[in-house]
């Protein structure tokens, strides 16, 4: 009797297992609603200047986040400025829910693959009653986005110190037959790539002189030149005609006049039109 009890409990674990689903594709979208699993991978999600608005539906019900920003981060839900809701279409009418508190933690922003991951979990009034809803453990795993801004035509990114660097004002220029990408961050800092205007798609190295070159200055004016023989860029296609270059690169940035480096720039991409 004791076996057929525990071969039950065994059973009945692993049904609930099952059912506690992960994210095994992109697109997904899924939380505990009310100790509830829900999700869905129907979604609209836009990205504009400091705005990103990720909204998710299955049937009737609809869950909405609101973020005043464009970078990765944690955002306080606090329905003020940022916020999420949610809001249910019953027979009796339209039920909405606004977040009182909570976060979401936004884990990844591919501006080259425009996808969006992140983390949440808030808690929801509805105004009326103050009747609550609970949102726990909730996963969006690279969820495709659009822009509605031409301030994304031009794609820019990199990681400084292992830090992903938030959006800057990317200014490609051509000039005296370079390329020039000039990248300026909110604290005054830029990261500026030089290559030819006639290169070839290929492999180059990054140095601080010559045909393709590379540096970062910090907040305070301090200029660090790409050195060292890993430093290097990758052309995937460059268009002359429509003048359409994409690459990406990375590069350790020593002092001018070092050889040693003070920082690196990895996982760097660029899609730009000069």
């Amino acid at each position: 009797m004791i076996k057929r009890i525990l071969l039950l409990l065994v059973i009945a674990f692993s049904f609930n297992a099952c059912n506690e689903e992960t994210l095994p594709v992109p697109n997904a979208f899924q939380t505990s609603l009310d100790n509830e699993f829900w999700a869905t991978n129907t979604y609209e999600t836009t990205v504009s200047t400091n705005i990103t608005k990720i909204t998710v539906t299955r049937g009737e019900e609809e869950i909405k986040f609101t973020i005043n920003d464009d970078n990765v981060g944690t955002y306080t839900l606090d329905g003020v400025n940022h916020n999420a809701t949610y809001t249910e279409n019953t027979t009796t009418g339209t039920e909405s829910y606004v977040s009182i508190n909570g976060e979401i933690e936004i884990t990844e922003f591919d501006f080259v693959n425009k996808t969006i991951s992140a983390h949440f979990n808030f808690r929801a009034a509805r105004p009326s009653d103050s009747d609550m809803k609970s949102f726990a453990r909730g996963e969006i795993y690279k969820v495709s986005f659009t822009t509605d801004n031409s301030f994304y035509n031009n794609i820019f990114g990199a990681y400084l110190d292992g830090t992903q660097l938030p959006l800057g004002a990317i200014a490609p220029q051509n000039i005296a037959g370079k390329i020039v990408i000039t990248v300026t961050y909110n604290d005054g800092s830029k990261i500026i790539i030089k290559v030819s205007n006639n290169i070839a798609p290929g492999t180059y190295n990054l140095t601080s002189t010559g045909a393709t070159t590379a540096q970062y200055i910090d907040a305070s004016g301090t200029v660090f030149d790409a050195c060292g023989t890993g430093s290097s860029m990758n052309i995937s296609s460059h268009d002359t005609t429509a003048q359409t270059i994409v690459g990406t690169f990375h590069f350790d940035a020593c002092p001018a006049g070092s050889g040693t480096a003070s920082h690196n720039i990895t996982s760097g991409t660029f899609s730009v039109a000069y």
